[in-house]
């Protein structure tokens, strides 16, 4: 989505999260650093890791492939939105 945010600034309590850049240029957002991903570029975070979102500021679409797992008991939680998410 051109402009837009791929995701929302989230931190996973159980499961490891891992982004591969397919189309366009996405700009991982962190809590303290902001980084620039291109095709065939990837990022991830552990579980407990740092938080971290993906946001397209260009004017062209882009596209993200997202790998994580659905863990029993797993919670997201969001620290720029007061919301979490419990599976």
């Amino acid at each position: 989505m051109a402009g837009g945010e791929f995701t929302l600034l989230c931190r996973h309590s159980k499961q490891d999260e891992f982004i591969y850049v397919l189309e366009g240029t996405a700009i991982l957002v962190t809590e303290s650093e902001e980084l620039s991903r291109s095709p065939g570029m990837c990022a991830g975070s552990p579980a407990n890791g740092f938080a971290f979102q993906l946001v397209n500021r260009t004017e062209s679409d882009g596209a993200i492939l997202g790998v994580a797992d659905r863990t029993l008991d797993e919670k997201g939680s969001y620290p720029n939105d007061d919301t979490q998410a419990v599976l």
